[in-house]
């Protein structure tokens, strides 16, 4: 048996569906806000009646009070982000792209940038350059090589340790030979003295290049995408294809959750091999992480899976990370930390914007 709220509630549905189709027949399509929660908006007209993404539905009946940008199409139904107060029984009616201006808020002022780059090439270019240098100001480098040396030194720095050593200690025998008068010919010339210590140097440098060949070598790129720079490829892109503010705004949101902005703390992620020898980068779950503000690493939600490979030389692959979202009020620097990298780690640090 259904409870009484219940009843009254799937009641209070229905009179408002039949209410909006009693405007069928009228000359201009009317809606009926059938859900408002915080700045989403569901009407009762979908596909059938024509909606479409991108649409301006105007909200009110005598006195606008919000429009909702459709962002999302069903049999009969839609929804979209709200601009403005919307609440269930507001009544609704297709508008246009001068019905939304008196909603846009602050947030949205940056959206007049691509109906002006729309015109100007020179808006256009700086539009351009402003993506440019967010998308740089978020990505971060860092190389990873195969550790063969231990004891917090790898094998490359202890090696040029040891040939600075060994020249070291030759040239103090040499000087030593000389002090003693010693001939110029036999075991303990300096002549003799000299070539073996260039054999030895030899010998050594040999071994490194041996251990060098015996490396793996992969650069990787991580970019930290967030909302303000998919924001901002969303303008870009408006701009270049004559989008609508109405399209853009409903783009926004489709690319921030096609982006996952909108659930998780995202990174892309572009790996290539860049040594001799293939790199094996699967189970790459366990090789990034991200870290707390009090330093506790925490494993994504979800990775790409052609991040999960090995990558032969001069291979290179790009992928998505997805992480919970953790950023702490107050906390400015997000840290990621790769483990398990041929047995190097790393880590890599992003400003969070405000």
């Amino acid at each position: 048996m259904i409870p009484v709220n219940k009843k009254l509630y799937v009641t209070v549905l229905v009179f408002l569906f039949c209410l909006g189709t009693c405007f069928a027949g009228a000359e201009q399509l009317k809606a009926v806000v059938l859900k408002s929660e915080g700045d989403q908006v569901v009407i009762n007209r979908g596909s059938e009646d024509g909606v479409q993404v991108g649409q301006t539905w105007v909200l009110g009946h005598s006195t606008k009070v919000g429009a909702v940008v459709i962002q999302e199409v069903r049999s009969h139904s839609a929804s979209g982000r709200l601009r403005g107060e919307a609440h269930v029984g507001t009544l609704a009616s297709l508008g246009n792209e001068a019905d939304i201006q008196q909603f846009l808020t602050d947030e949205d002022a940056k959206t007049q940038l691509v109906a002006s780059a729309q015109r100007d090439p020179a808006a256009l270019k700086r539009l351009r350059r402003q993506y440019k240098d967010a998308l740089e100001d978020s990505t971060e480098k860092r190389g990873f090589v195969t550790q063969i040396g231990g004891g917090g030194i790898n094998m490359q720095g202890a090696q040029l340790l040891n040939l600075g050593v060994e020249a070291y200690n030759y040239s103090r025998i040499v000087s030593l030979s000389n002090d003693l008068q010693l001939t110029n010919s036999g075991f303990f010339s300096p002549w003799w003295l000299a070539a073996s210590a260039a054999s030895s140097i030899g010998s050594s440098i040999q071994q490194r290049n041996m251990f060098e060949s015996q490396r793996v070598r992969v650069d990787v790129e991580v970019t930290h995408w967030d909302q303000e720079l998919t924001d901002l490829q969303t303008e870009v892109l408006a701009a270049e294809k004559g989008w609508s503010i109405s399209e853009t705004l409903a783009q926004k949101v489709s690319m921030a959750k096609a982006r996952g902005v909108d659930q998780y703390t995202v990174f892309e992620v572009v790996m290539k091999n860049v040594g001799k020898l293939p790199a094996p980068v699967g189970d790459f779950k366990y090789k990034m992480f991200l870290l707390s503000a009090e330093g506790r690493p925490i494993s994504a939600s979800r990775v790409d899976a052609v991040l999960d490979r090995t990558l032969q030389p001069g291979d290179e692959v790009r992928g998505m990370v997805y992480f919970p979202r953790i950023t702490a009020a107050g906390q400015d620097r997000l840290k990621v930390a790769f483990e398990q990298m041929f047995g190097d780690r790393g880590e890599l640090e992003f400003r969070v914007k405000d």
